[in-house]
């Protein structure tokens, strides 16, 4: 089981659009902090931030090649919200089908 403050983390990091961004480019694998840079328009600074967040929660890893940093999917997390949307669609669809049946009843 997750404790709320992962899954806090998780929500928070995936909720800004620059961060989903990152997540889809390293899904393909590792990537250099110099190769993902050119595609966001922000400063140095403010990228490392982006990454920071992201590796908190621990959806990716940073490591140091020479003066590289190289940033990959850390898929656990992804693994862990994908687990918590699916208990969550279960109930849902448990509870439109039992709708479905009531509707075409009348």
């Amino acid at each position: 089981m997750v404790n709320q403050s992962s899954m806090d983390a998780i929500f928070k990091a995936l909720a800004d659009p620059t961060r989903r961004s990152i997540i889809e480019r390293v899904s393909s694998g590792p990537l250099s902090v110099e190769v993902l840079s050119p595609y966001y328009q922000m400063s140095a600074p403010a990228l490392s931030k982006h990454l920071r967040v992201l590796e908190e929660a621990k959806l990716i890893k940073r490591r140091k090649e020479s003066r590289n940093v190289i940033v990959s999917l850390e898929p656990h997390s992804l693994k862990v919200l994908q687990a918590w949307v699916q208990k969550y669609t279960k109930f849902w669809n448990t509870n439109f089908d039992a709708l479905d049946k009531l509707l075409s009843k009348k």
